[in-house]
């Protein structure tokens, strides 16, 4: 059976990321142009076609991988991503110290993003593991659990805070940065 340009680009982030929410998932292919209903019923073709495993209701994953679960950490970077590129994320690479995740993003104002997720409490040591990290030429995303954080986190890199809100995440400037 052929794959749709779609299902071949939701397997091509998978192979990078190896893990996405299955909501996540729906979000993309509704950004390549899939209505809803439609993008559902693309994944349920994918775990019957076993491209794609269901973990559990709510998290999908590449076949040969489904014996390790996923870090929440990495899963609330991937839906920034989502959030972030949606269709137009050209790679993705999970957990590159200090980094949760990197990614690009084609024709985007900053075409590359790392996201650090930083917990209440260590936001100095997240500072200085990443300027001991030698940064990428990227925008850097301050994965937050609060906003009260924000006041914690000074650095001269361009930068945004995502702050977790309901099932997405609320975005709040920093330095220079413009999304």
């Amino acid at each position: 059976m052929f794959l749709t340009w779609q299902q071949e680009k939701l397997l091509g982030l998978l192979r990078q990321c190896t893990f996405l929410r299955r909501r996540d998932a729906v979000s993309f292919l509704r950004q390549c142009r899939l209505p809803e209903p439609l993008a559902v019923k693309t994944i349920q073709q994918l775990i019957r076609m076993k491209k794609l495993i269901a973990l559990d209701d709510s998290v999908l994953c590449r076949p040969l991988l489904s014996a390790r679960a996923p870090k929440p950490q990495l899963l609330q970077a991937l839906s920034i991503m989502i959030q972030i590129g949606g269709s137009k994320i050209v790679s993705a690479s999970v957990e590159e110290f200090p980094f949760t995740l990197t990614f690009v993003v084609e024709q985007s104002a900053a075409a590359c993003f790392a996201v650090l997720f930083v917990l209440e409490g260590s936001e100095q040591v997240q500072l200085s593991r990443l300027a001991q990290s030698k940064p990428p030429d990227c925008m850097v995303i301050f994965m937050l659990e609060h906003e009260r954080q924000m006041g914690k986190i000074n650095t001269t890199l361009p930068h945004v805070f995502a702050v977790p809100s309901d099932e997405q995440h609320r975005f709040f400037e920093g330095g220079d940065a413009r999304l």
